[in-house]
């Protein structure tokens, strides 16, 4: 899971996610607008909604959990809401959204 702390109060109905990786040494791959790779065309941020908001009071932690699985013709995302009120997960089995292999 993911842990983020945030000073205010505030309702969350999704998170969004940029590719920022080491591969290797100094080999570094990006789609962060911050530290974009060029040539990175066929990468896009990746968007995970929730079916309903959850509150979150000031001071409270976000806990978020994310599994990546692959099938013999798929690829696809789960993900749910750990904190601070858990969600169930979303996406199983890749029922809503996949990549094809």
């Amino acid at each position: 899971g993911i842990n983020a702390e945030y000073g205010g109060e505030f309702y969350f109905a999704w998170t969004c996610w940029l590719l920022d990786a080491t591969l290797y040494k100094d080999v570094h791959i990006s789609i962060n607008p911050a530290s974009f790779s060029v040539g990175m065309f066929s990468w896009f941020p990746l968007y995970f909604p929730f079916r309903h908001p959850v509150y979150v009071g000031k001071g409270s932690d976000i806990e978020v959990h994310m599994w990546r699985h692959v099938g013999t013709k798929k690829v696809w995302y789960e993900w749910c809401l750990g904190g601070p009120t858990p969600t169930p997960i979303h996406n199983v089995n890749g029922r809503s959204y996949w990549i094809g292999l």
